[in-house]
């Protein structure tokens, strides 16, 4: 499993909103392989993605945009969308939110 949280709203091009025009996309593919969806999740928008590879077991990804600021990614083989969820929901989306009006540094 990877985890990567990035502060992006400290970069002035990349933090503009054309960046995030992706965010107005809409997607919702699936097929008897796994899934790739763009949903809200604690009021963020996320897109997530699972394929399976063995059984209930596969390759999954979850990325969301906190605050107009962060992109939190994560990115594991061999696991089940449960486990994926369960690693998701132990970040701290709150304390991220918090340091959306901090400075980088």
């Amino acid at each position: 499993m990877e985890v990567a949280i990035a502060d992006i709203g400290a970069l002035p091009v990349i933090g503009s909103q054309g960046f995030v025009e992706w965010l107005d996309l809409s997607v919702d593919q699936e097929s008897d392989r796994g899934w790739e969806r763009t949903i809200d999740y604690e009021g963020y928008p996320a897109m997530e993605g699972f394929r399976r590879t063995r059984g209930d077991r596969g390759h999954a990804e979850f990325i969301w945009f906190i605050e107009d600021r962060f992109v939190v990614a994560l990115e594991g083989r061999n696991l089940t969308i449960d486990q994926l969820h369960a690693l998701r929901d132990a970040i701290d989306t709150g304390a991220l939110a918090d340091l959306r009006d901090r400075e980088g540094g």
